[in-house]
């Protein structure tokens, strides 16, 4: 007869025991004097029984690790489809859609406020330059409602919202003109100096510390509507229109100012020729121009481009929403702000020195608040088309960095001033005209939070 293979164990559990002394060996069962390694039954290295019992435990193992097996399948089967079957909507950190998605703009679009009680300026006025100095904002020149051109020079304090009116005018009224700060000096140049005047070559500069105007050194050429920006001591203008808005030279021209020396050097053409443009320094090695009007063309412009100094070149990066003009620039929050600016209101007439030929009608302010992440990947293309649409990015030049529309301006204007003051988190902007003509003397600030880059995309 068979031992159970549980009387093996104890069996050898009393092979190996040391009895005490006080106990009678012989009183143990005979089993106690079986021999293990003799009885192939109970030894210790056997095969366990196959009986019936033992037949139906091996398939309920054997039934047991299948099932295991098959949920460790569908568990990693399931997490890739995850990772590969992408809900509706998808938020990532990159404006680039996956495939099959369309880009819907930035979680963060339409953010910010506009406060427009601020105190106005003195006399409505437009066609002004504001530049922060000396943890203020200058306000220099412009033309007001009776096309008079005027030479002021006010001193705008954004921390306690008032003008000091006793800094000195400048030496030569200006409107149309272009400025920039290098520390506590602010350059003014070019512009016009009477009503549809021609256009000036010359500079002026101003020592904010000892309110003291100086002659700078002129401009290679003459021209008006052109923009500045300062850059690690230097000083750069852009674009602009010639002697009688002649943009065949002027329109790409690129000059450097060093003021070390004194000389103006002309450097890379820009790639885009266009006047009402905009400029601003980023960062410690670009300048973004962005914007404009191509007389060549006769048309706005989207191209948002950046010059190296330290390259001599030139880099495209994404359009603008909707081409435009006269707009007001400013870093902020580490983004590149453009604000309001001048469109085509897309209609025609017959063009006032030409009867016989039909013009657009522009001059029509925006509301426009846009910025520029110039970090990002190009921002996928949207399902449709348009300022007001999901997106709101041109993206069809496919170039690197994303504009994001924020809160709009109450005050549509264009040809207007915009400066940023850090001590006051706002960027203000001041004057302007709100439409065909009619100049405004209202001055208004944007606040805004700094947000992370979250974007939507959609499946359509």
């Amino acid at each position: 007869m068979s031992t159970p293979r549980r009387t093996s164990n104890i069996l050898k559990s009393a092979n190996s025991f040391t009895p005490h002394t006080d106990v009678d060996h012989s009183s143990l069962p005979m089993t106690s004097s079986i021999s293990m390694s003799n009885n192939p039954s109970i030894n210790s290295s056997s095969s366990p029984s196959w009986s019936s019992g033992g037949s139906s435990n091996r398939w309920g193992i054997l039934c047991g690790c299948i099932i295991l097996l098959i949920l460790i399948i569908s568990s990693v089967a399931l997490s890739l489809a995850v990772q590969t079957v992408r809900p509706p909507v998808w938020l990532d950190s990159t404006p680039k859609s996956p495939s099959g998605y369309f880009y819907g703009g930035a979680v963060y679009q339409g953010s910010g406020i506009w406060i427009t009680n601020k105190p106005v300026l003195p006399s409505a006025r437009s066609d002004l330059i504001a530049i922060s100095a000396i943890d203020k904002i200058f306000l220099l020149g412009g033309q007001d409602n009776n096309q008079n051109i005027l030479n002021d020079n006010l001193e705008f304090d954004p921390l306690f919202e008032r003008y000091n009116y006793s800094r000195k005018n400048m030496p030569v009224p200006r409107y149309r003109h272009a400025g920039a700060a290098i520390n506590t000096l602010i350059y003014v140049l070019g512009g016009i100096t009477i009503y549809d005047g021609k256009a000036l070559n010359t500079m002026d500069i101003y020592d904010t510390i000892n309110d003291v105007w100086t002659v700078g050194t002129n401009l290679t050429l003459a021209r008006s509507d052109c923009a500045a920006a300062s850059l690690l001591g230097k000083l750069y203008v852009f674009g602009g229109y010639g002697i009688d808005y002649d943009m065949s030279v002027t329109g790409t021209l690129v000059e450097m100012f060093d003021p070390s020396t004194n000389v103006w050097t002309v450097r890379a053409s820009m790639p885009t020729p266009r006047g009402d443009l905009a400029a601003v320094a980023f960062g410690t090695s670009r300048i973004f121009v962005m914007g404009g009007w191509n007389d060549i063309e006769a048309d706005f412009q989207t191209a948002t481009e950046a010059y190296s100094p330290a390259t001599n070149s030139w880099t495209t990066y994404a359009n603008m929403i909707i081409p435009k003009g006269d707009i007001a620039v400013a870093v902020y929050r580490n983004r590149i702000f453009n604000v309001g600016g001048e469109i085509w209101s897309g209609k025609t007439e017959l063009c006032p020195w030409d009867p016989t030929q039909t013009c657009d009608i522009n001059e029509v302010p925006t509301h426009d608040t846009i910025a520029l992440d110039p970090s990002t990947d190009p921002a996928s293309i949207t399902e449709r088309s348009g300022v007001n649409t999901a997106g709101s990015v041109a993206g069809a030049n496919k170039a690197p960095g994303v504009w994001v529309p924020h809160a709009p301006n109450p005050g549509a204007r264009f040809r207007f001033a915009g400066a940023v003051h850090e001590a006051s988190q706002a960027l203000w902007v001041f004057g302007g005209t709100k439409d065909q003509r009619q100049v405004v003397d209202t001055v208004s600030a944007f606040y805004d939070t700094d947000h992370p880059n979250v974007f939507i995309h959609y499946k359509a």
